[in-house]
């Protein structure tokens, strides 16, 4: 999915708007970092805290528009 969407989907240049259309409300708010975050894949092995995730990192310019994205993963 995640390969679809950055393959295929122009992100940058899409306003904050345009892309909670396309995929909906992000896990994180948007605030003074100017980041969004998506999860894509978590771990939680036997714990309740995640062993391993992947997101989608979202960076906007101040105007709100998508300036870049990048795809990251941190195992425990």
């Amino acid at each position: 999915m995640i390969d679809d969407l950055v393959q295929n989907y122009q992100l940058r240049g899409k306003t904050y708007h345009q892309l909670v259309e396309l995929l909906g409300p992000p896990q994180s708010k948007f605030d003074s970092t100017l980041r969004v975050y998506y999860n894509i894949d978590v771990d939680y092995g036997s714990d309740i805290d995640p062993v391993y995730m992947k997101i989608l990192s979202i960076e906007f310019n101040k105007d709100t528009i998508v300036r870049n994205y990048e795809v990251q993963e941190w195992k425990k």
